[in-house]
């Protein structure tokens, strides 16, 4: 075992990993922890320690002389290569080519119902968009101060000695979070209260297609707020579905429960379901029901984006049973009568477990052909 578990706990990986699970640990920690993807103060310490790591037991050699004698075990005088070159050189990319900083994101929930989902929308909406203060340059004040802990420099240097090996090791300096200078709070602008940022609410209309799901998202690039440094982010608008009170989405399907009286279930049950489209639905059943039985209507759920078609409506029935034991003489007081209104449009329902057995296409071609014997026959 090793006199020294540190890099393999920086790296997550136990002492005994192999080399493909040291590269996959480092890659995966690499880019969540890069600063330039990472703007979190311990992205850049974060960063270059699990660059040494990496560096260390990456190399047979140095992983053999770290695991029996840890760092004092390092050579005298060992130069860390640069975090970012370990980096550039792991994911295959040049020193010299220039990495595009990441754009930041600004993102707002949208809500829809699902009406306006099926049927596709156009929304207005509000957002309060941050614009870099012009008064201050986005410094929150006009009176800079240069940092005395680290002279300006935005980074401080510690020398740290381990047996035989000296090691330099810099970091972002605390007392101005790397920048080197930072405003002073006694003189703040007016104009932003030493925000750097000022508010502006701003309109935005955004087209919906139909069909599309929640937690779908539209990306309006460079439409977002502007950081201190005046960079303008993307705006990232997610669809947020609100929840219906008569059908239940899953997927492209809609699922709808509808509960019947035992005398309907056992001679059919016929009834009309307001659908969400605004049409109205006759459904007429010729088998009994049982509790928990459900009911395909093909094209009847929602719209499936970038095509002419659409999910399935899904029925799910529950029986109410009757509060006292019913004789055969009054058993007809359990049964609802239906009278089919004028503008209803008369639905083929079909058995569940069938449908899962088949795909859409040949289900529906195999029951347009059987009806089209049937009429034949006629």
């Amino acid at each position: 075992m090793p006199v020294d578990n540190k890099l393999y706990n920086i790296l997550g990986v136990s002492p005994n990993a192999n080399e493909k699970q040291i590269i996959k640990a480092y890659r995966k920690l690499a880019m969540k922890w890069h600063p330039d993807k990472n703007n979190t103060k311990e992205a850049e310490q974060k960063f270059k320690e699990i660059s040494e790591a990496y560096s260390i037991l990456s190399n047979k050699e140095k992983r053999e002389n770290y695991d029996n004698f840890g760092m004092e075990g390092m050579k005298q005088g060992m130069n860390m290569p640069n975090p970012n070159d370990i980096f550039s050189m792991f994911f295959n990319q040049s020193r010299n080519q220039r990495r595009e900083k990441e754009v930041p994101q600004q993102i707002k929930k949208i809500d829809f119902t699902l009406k306006e989902l099926y049927f596709g929308c156009i929304k207005e909406f509000e957002i309060n968009i941050k614009k870099k203060c012009v008064h201050c340059n986005g410094q929150g004040s006009n009176f800079i101060i240069t940092c005395n802990e680290c002279n300006g420099k935005g980074i401080k240097v510690s020398i740290r000695r381990m047996g035989p090996m000296i090691q330099q090791i810099q970091q972002p300096c605390y007392a101005c979070n790397g920048q080197g200078k930072y405003a002073d709070k006694s003189k703040l602008c007016k104009t932003c209260s030493g925000d750097g940022l000022i508010s502006n609410m701003k309109k935005f209309k955004i087209n919906i297609n139909p069909g599309l799901k929640d937690q779908h998202y539209e990306v309006l690039k460079h439409m977002g707020s502007e950081t201190k440094e005046g960079v303008k982010s993307h705006l990232i608008i997610v669809v947020n579905e609100l929840k219906d009170n008569d059908f239940i989405r899953d997927n492209n399907n809609l699922i709808y429960k509808k509960e019947i009286l035992l005398g309907n279930s056992l001679i059919g049950a016929e009834w009309e379901l307001d659908f969400i489209s605004g049409e109205k639905l006759h459904i007429k059943e010729t088998d009994v029901i049982k509790d928990g039985d459900k009911k395909v209507v093909l094209d009847y759920g929602m719209p499936i984006k970038s095509t002419e078609k659409k999910g399935i409506l899904i029925i799910q029935y529950s029986i109410k049973y009757p509060d006292n034991i019913l004789d055969k003489n009054n058993i007809q007081l359990e049964m609802k009568n239906f009278n089919k209104s004028k503008e209803s449009i008369s639905v083929t329902t079909y058995d569940y477990s069938i449908y899962e057995e088949k795909s859409y296409n040949n289900y529906k071609r195999e029951h347009e052909r059987e009806e089209g014997v049937q009429c034949a026959q006629q």
